[in-house]
């Protein structure tokens, strides 16, 4: 039951924004539930705009992930290499929401696939 709360909660809330440092700049990464992982540059912009797109990469696109458990957080992209973020604070609640996105994604395929009807041959 702890878990179903935790997907739907992740169904409500779809992103999660925070700020961090990457190559020494102060910008912004947002983990979208559909959309995966984007940074994006951290001036503030006038509400007709839109910040600037550092760089964004879907969930598929992740490898590998690692944290310090006091501020870094390491994101694999494969051949577009690995980003480093400096969260400020601990990584553990960002990849905390991660793998609920994650997870929740992966049981919502589980319940579509399940649903489907099965083809005979």
């Amino acid at each position: 039951m702890l878990v179903q709360g935790a997907h739907s909660a992740a169904l409500l809330v779809k992103e999660v924004n925070c700020a961090v440092r990457w190559q020494g700049r102060d910008v912004k990464l947002n983990v979208h539930y559909d959309s995966g992982f984007t940074l994006y540059e951290g001036k503030p912009v006038p509400e007709d705009r839109k910040p600037e797109i550092i760089w964004q990469f879907p969930y598929e696109r992740l490898r590998m992930s690692g944290d310090d458990g006091h501020r870094l957080l390491w994101l694999d992209f494969g051949q577009d290499g690995e980003q480093e973020l400096d969260l400020h604070g601990s990584p553990k609640p960002l990849v905390f929401i991660v793998h609920t996105f994650l997870s929740a994604k992966i049981s919502r395929l589980k319940l579509t696939a399940c649903s489907q009807p099965i083809g005979r041959p």
